[in-house]
């Protein structure tokens, strides 16, 4: 992969390749692909994107293309700001100052990594959305091929790639299969829009979405399971709901009934073949670490507010050892760690990020497709995130980043006015 020059991958759509604004720089092309590239080795601390960050953001920064956006939602500034300044003031009744401080730089790493996405899709919209999710979708397909490698014993140490010894469930690059799983439904999304925009699907197309399928599937993540629900149900539902693509999702709707018998029947010779049957009706059953959980966060819920402040970042288990079991919620653990003001300024910060992204989809402008693919996968994180510590997941940050982006860019260039009239003229010849 280090002989591909990024700055001449083609674009996975053609209207993206047309655009009249300033061609984007390589050192900026090179930059987004290695960070977003890299995203899913995320098995050790600090990750490739990790280092790729602390390599790029200087470049970027001292080159003049990261600046400071001011066309955001309100709430996203308030609310961003408010569970910022809610981490660092919860640092300091915090039992362990040196695992709070840790926790609390990844946190502002992320904040910061959250604002350069922003400016740059502010300055380059549509070829820095290109060269993302060819990036993303790469990393996506190398990550689960690793997993069903390591999953069928195919690779040296695939001990590695998996979540336990006894080797049922993969993790392949990642930590845990719990986050492995939604990664993979996002690369999904973002070709299933691609195959809408252009009303046909390609082999590699077709391919890639198998191979992403099955490491999904071998998982045997409830959470991945319910993302890939979700974010496919949001992004051809959303998809319907645009006048001009309506017509590509019923044709994809009709292609997926069949496809869904075959795929359907696939797995379960696949699933009892190698005996896995029995493992994956198991994981939908009512586990026995689950009354642990809720156990755990009902004494959460009745000690949450004995600290006004919170007990630190990353200190649900740190103070007196209160909770021995992970929180297993964003929310719940936001509220323990960074008090009431943290969670209301997460609350207030999601919130205003909906609001801003359906002005965008209602509109159905030019770049709804950014805006539909990005809700389905953020949707898709959020049924996880009550049940699943998703703070930290820097897919989940870079797709929150890249429309707030894109409303910049259109903002800055004018395109959304220009897409909205046109749209608005064809409605009523339509109507005439």
């Amino acid at each position: 992969m280090s002989s591909i020059a990024v700055d001449q991958l083609p674009p996975l759509e053609n209207d993206l390749s047309q655009e009249k604004s300033s061609p984007m720089p390589g050192v900026v092309a090179h930059s987004l692909f290695w960070m977003v590239a890299t995203s899913s080795v995320v098995m050790f601390e600090p990750a490739p994107c990790d280092l790729a960050f602390v390599l790029f953001f200087p470049l970027l920064f001292f080159t003049g293309h990261v600046v400071l956006v001011r066309q955001m939602h309100p709430l996203v500034v308030l609310g961003g700001s408010l569970f910022m300044i809610m981490n660092i003031i919860s640092i300091l009744p915090s039992f362990e100052w040196m695992v709070a401080a840790r926790y609390l730089a990844i946190t502002i790493y992320l904040g910061v990594f959250f604002l350069l996405i922003v400016a740059l899709f502010a300055k380059y919209g549509p070829q820095a959305y290109a060269t993302v999710k060819i990036a993303f979708v790469i990393a996506g397909v190398i990550t689960a091929v690793i997993g069903i490698l390591a999953r069928f014993r195919a690779i040296p140490n695939w001990e590695m790639f998996m979540l336990t010894e006894a080797g049922f469930r993969i993790r392949s690059t990642f930590k845990d299969a719990n986050v492995l799983g939604p990664f993979l439904v996002a690369a999904c999304v973002l070709i299933l829009t691609d195959i809408i925009l252009r009303k046909k699907i390609k082999l590699w197309e077709v391919v890639c979405l198998s191979i992403n399928s099955v490491a999904i599937l071998l998982t045997f993540s409830r959470g991945g399971y319910l993302a890939g629900v979700v974010s496919f149900s949001c992004l051809l539902m959303l998809f319907w709901w645009v006048p001009r693509y309506r017509q590509a999702t019923n044709r994809i709707l009709l292609m997926l009934i069949p496809v869904g018998f075959v795929v359907a029947s696939a797995i379960i010779v696949v699933l009892f073949s190698t005996g896995l049957g029995e493992f994956f009706v198991d994981r939908f059953s009512y586990q026995s670490y689950d009354d642990e959980r809720f156990l755990n966060q009902q004494e959460i819920l009745q000690t949450v507010g004995r600290v006004p402040v919170g007990v630190g970042p990353g200190s649900w288990n740190k103070d007196n050892y209160l909770y021995i079991h992970d929180v297993h919620s964003l929310f719940l653990r936001t509220w323990v760690e960074h008090g009431s003001l943290g969670l209301l300024g997460l609350v207030l910060f999601l919130f205003g990020w909906c609001n801003a992204i359906w002005s965008k989809i209602a509109k159905c402008g030019k770049y709804v497709h950014v805006y539909i693919a990005c809700g389905a996968i953020f949707w898709g994180v959020i049924s996880n995130s009550f049940s699943i510590d998703t703070v930290h997941w820097r897919h989940f940050v870079l797709f929150m980043a890249i429309p707030i982006g894109f409303i910049a860019y259109e903002a800055r260039t004018g395109e959304s006015v220009v897409s909205e009239n046109q749209t608005s003229s064809g409605n009523e010849s339509g109507a005439s």
